[in-house]
């Protein structure tokens, strides 16, 4: 239960752990905040980046960009 979430698609050793969100660049909580933005209130790049560069102070307009920027190009 408490194990990160992983796809296992390469094997796990000593020195290697896979997680998922290290493969997505981008954790749970982020993808939960975009999947929201752009399925329910149907945000382009552009206006996802607004909404979100407002709700996370914590991050730098330039991070909160390339953030949502990821997105885009994995979905």
């Amino acid at each position: 239960m408490e194990a990160p979430p992983t796809a296992e698609l390469e094997p796990i050793t000593q020195e290697y752990r896979q997680t998922d969100e290290e493969d997505m660049g981008m954790t749970y909580a982020e993808l939960s905040e975009f999947g929201k933005l752009r399925k329910i209130d149907k945000c382009g790049p552009l206006l996802m980046f607004q909404k979100l560069v407002t709700k996370w102070t914590d991050l730098t307009p330039t991070q909160v960009a390339s953030s949502s920027s990821r997105f885009y190009s994995h979905s």
